[in-house]
């Protein structure tokens, strides 16, 4: 383990002529090449607690021993079918189960917090998290033939973990890290359907000489994008919680304890605009916040959330791509030459795309006037321009 000490944050907003946090952080260069012949820093000073013998206020990281390594097992199935027209078909299972994956665990939420001499928290590294994914792939392939090529790929398919990364963080963070199972659900990068449909036509000319100089050797790309939305998780800050081992920390926020109204399904941007899947209210109607009779082992006054781990769904996504090329090929000095002038137009009709509600945001906690709303919009039509030359 290791214990770490820190200052926040470089240079004073309120005094921009002082840096390193107004004066905090002494910074200068040692006399030698011995790390005691550098200044001391006094604001990283914190001393030892008398009663305890440990250094105050420190935070604390470590990993527990004998921690197995990670596994993880791929396996996939596919056959494949020649069509006529030059198109190829591929039908295919791909599947994976993760084993022993690390999370970043704050340790007074599964143990007593009484007389805890490290004021800065005590993080460690378990191996007990698991994952499991299935996928269901379709791919038609036009292979390339006068001048044209295009793909589609279609994925249906589930990621189900307890955790999609290894936190600390607040996009990381459980929301019941006590009981595993109460997390076990949807991966936060988990999309049931995706579909990409790609292609390349060259465009031929029927002419020769100039002419072909001038109306061929144009190229058009583009590429279709389209999935649904990623998934999310409500949340309430309980002010009644309590820790869920006795004399532990407090878990906040929390999962609510029940849906009692049916919210809708729709992933459009309206839905996630004017909130109309939750009626257009903050949520608070849809859901149970207060705590009802704590369960076997839980502290008095908590429960287990009944809300399960991303258990509902954002909004859809869908982009066009499109790219627009001119080659001139010639001869000169000699040498063959070429001239590639290109425009790339990417979200070519300007489509808005909404982005994905996250954990902790104020848009996930019921009773935000913001509830259930996307946080932002993804960037609008994009146009570049390019020229390349090569000899």
């Amino acid at each position: 383990g290791f214990n770490s000490f820190g200052i926040c944050c470089g240079t004073s907003p309120k005094d921009f002529s002082t840096p390193f946090d107004g004066g905090q952080i002494v910074y200068e260069t040692g006399s030698s090449n011995s790390p005691n012949s550098y200044a001391p820093n006094p604001a990283l000073a914190t001393g030892v607690n008398p009663a305890t013998g440990a250094p105050a206020g420190a935070q604390i990281y470590g990993a527990f021993p004998h921690t197995p390594n990670a596994v993880q097992y791929l396996y996939s199935l596919e056959t494949q079918m020649q069509l006529p027209s030059q198109m190829v078909f591929t039908l295919g299972y791909q599947g994976s189960i993760g084993r022993h994956f690390l999370r970043i665990i704050y340790l007074p939420f599964f143990y007593s917090n009484a007389g805890t001499p490290f004021g800065g928290g005590v993080y460690m590294a378990k191996p007990d998290t698991n994952s499991m994914y299935n996928g269901l792939n379709a791919h038609l392939e036009r292979r390339f033939q006068h001048g044209f090529s295009a793909n589609a790929i279609y994925t249906f398919s589930k990621s189900l973990d307890q955790l999609s990364f290894e936190g600390p963080g607040s996009l990381s963070n459980q929301t019941d890290p006590v009981n595993q199972k109460t997390e076990y659900g949807p991966s936060d990068f988990d999309l049931h359907n995706h579909l990409t449909i790609s292609g390349v036509w060259d465009i031929p000319v029927p002419f020769k000489g100039m002419e072909k100089t001038l109306l061929g050797g144009f190229q058009v790309n583009g590429i279709y994008t389209w999935h649904t939305g990623y998934p999310w998780t409500p949340t309430t800050y309980n002010p009644n919680a309590l820790p869920q081992i006795a004399g532990g920390a407090t878990v906040n926020p929390q999962r609510p304890y029940q849906q009692i109204l049916p919210a809708g399904s729709s992933c459009s941007n309206d839905a996630f605009i004017n909130g109309t899947n939750f009626g257009g209210t903050n949520g608070s109607s849809y859901f149970v916040t207060s705590s009802p009779a704590p369960g076997p082992g839980q502290a008095t006054g908590t429960v287990h959330p009944g809300i399960g781990r991303n258990s509902f769904r954002g909004p859809c996504y869908q982009d066009l791509d499109v790219s627009v090329a001119k080659q001139f090929a010639f001869h000169t000095m000699d040498h063959d030459t070429l001239l590639r002038l290109q425009a790339n137009f990417f979200n070519a009709f300007n489509h808005l795309n909404l982005q994905p509600l996250q954990n902790y945001q104020s848009t996930t906690s019921i009773g935000n006037g913001q509830f259930g709303l996307s946080p932002g919009g993804d960037s609008g039509r994009v146009v570049e321009l390019s020229a390349r030359f090569e000899f």
